[in-house]
């Protein structure tokens, strides 16, 4: 029911999103080498007017969530849509924080940064093993995260002072009230947003599409599979992503030779982690799996084992989303996006709906398999037209 639910509020969540979060750290990364402040003022402008334009959205889906339920759970909708209200209010009290989480980035509080978003993962499950234990169920998986994101408001809010005292960063106030135009972050990050949802769009409306056509039970199992074999890129990948977000748009003004070479050294280092990662993950998950959840969740292992293979192909993508907004090409990688993301949907439905000789798990695994060769697929763009991969071999050595 809470793979359901959050299927629900995942897929919708999409909508609420306009790019504010990834254009704000990478062009906030550039004004703050550069020292342009009323640059700063602009960014983070832009962040909190369209941030609170998103929060209006969540609030809509938040005050919609029954209807919404009953629209496609008919005989679950009452459970269902109280979970998902809870997660759309949970969301909306996060909007702020990838405003510090960008901060500590840019000032290579990177530690701090790693820190408090452990704290957090960490106050989540405290939480919501509180609540389930108190008998709310799965709803108490929501509430718990809608606790925890309140007090790492206040915390975040704590530690903006603080970056304000130490950096000089521009106070909220100054940034708001100031005419400073945003509308060229909006153009860019709404080209960001178009790209980001439509990725994003893939496994949440994947296991949308799982939850109308297979059992709460088939949905949990692919739902605890995916998150799972995300455990080993999760305790790296993002951090290189942020890294490559946070850094890049340095090495740009130092010229393309040593933006190659950062981007090919980034890639063997993420590549060689990320590895071991996954490597270990395929030995030591299986067991952690059924000390976890006991031998009734077996059939989590297979599905769970084939996609750590399959996110072996992530690390070459480590350095493709900051390479293309730095080259201001973000509507090349949404256009790609938009095209081969429904196509592997539609791929997914028909083996899902209308094959007899793959059960649903397998398909599941097959959708994952064509969307990472989908995404790997842009490296050739981006090394190649924008990079010039024969200058990187050079370079790099």
């Amino acid at each position: 029911m809470y793979a359901v639910a959050l299927s629900l509020t995942g897929t919708f969540k999409i909508f609420s999103g306009f790019g504010q979060e990834q254009a704000l750290l990478t062009y906030l990364a550039e004004e703050y080498k550069s020292g342009n402040k009323k640059g700063m003022q602009s960014v983070i402008k832009y962040f909190c007017v369209v941030s609170a334009f998103a929060g209006a959205v969540l609030l809509l889906f938040a005050l919609w969530s029954p209807a919404l339920a009953s629209m496609f759970y008919e005989d679950r909708s009452s459970e269902i849509g109280t979970m998902a209200m809870v997660g759309f209010a949970a969301f909306i009290m996060s909007l702020s924080h990838p405003l510090v989480i960008a901060l500590l980035q840019i000032v290579r509080e990177v530690r701090l940064m790693t820190i408090l978003e452990n704290f957090n993962q960490v106050l989540q499950l405290l939480f919501a093993v509180f609540f389930v234990y108190m008998g709310y169920g799965a709803l108490g998986m929501f509430i718990g995260l809608f606790m925890s994101n309140v007090c790492m408001t206040l915390v975040y809010a704590a530690q903006f002072f603080r970056l304000r005292r130490q950096y000089a960063i521009p106070s909220l106030r100054s940034c708001i009230s100031r005419s400073v135009p945003i509308a060229s972050y909006v153009g860019q990050g709404l080209w960001i947003a178009v790209d980001k949802n439509v990725v994003n769009f893939f496994p949440q409306a994947m296991l949308f599409i799982f939850s109308l056509f297979t059992s709460p039970s088939t949905v949990g199992i692919a739902q605890l599979a995916l998150k799972t074999a995300n455990l080993p890129s999760g305790l790296l990948f993002g951090q290189a992503v942020r890294m490559a977000n946070s850094t890049l748009p340095s090495f740009k003004k130092d010229g393309e030779v040593q933006l190659r070479r950062q981007c090919v050294l980034l890639v063997k280092h993420t590549l060689l982690f990320h590895a071991l990662l996954v490597f270990g993950g395929i030995i030591a998950l299986p067991f952690l799996v059924i000390i976890a959840y006991g031998w009734e969740f077996s059939a989590v292992i297979v599905p769970m084992i084939c996609i750590l293979f399959i996110r072996l192909l992530q690390p070459f993508n480590v350095a493709n989303t900051s390479i293309i907004r730095l080259y201001r090409k973000v509507h090349v990688s949404t256009i790609w996006n938009a095209i081969r993301i429904p196509m592997e949907l539609v791929v997914f439905y028909v083996l899902l709906r209308y094959s007899g000789f793959i059960e649903p798990l397998g398909a599941f695994v097959v959708a994952i398999l064509l969307h990472q060769l989908g995404a790997f697929a842009l490296n050739f763009y981006v090394y190649g037209n924008l990079l010039g991969m024969s200058i990187v071999q050079k370079d790099a050595g």
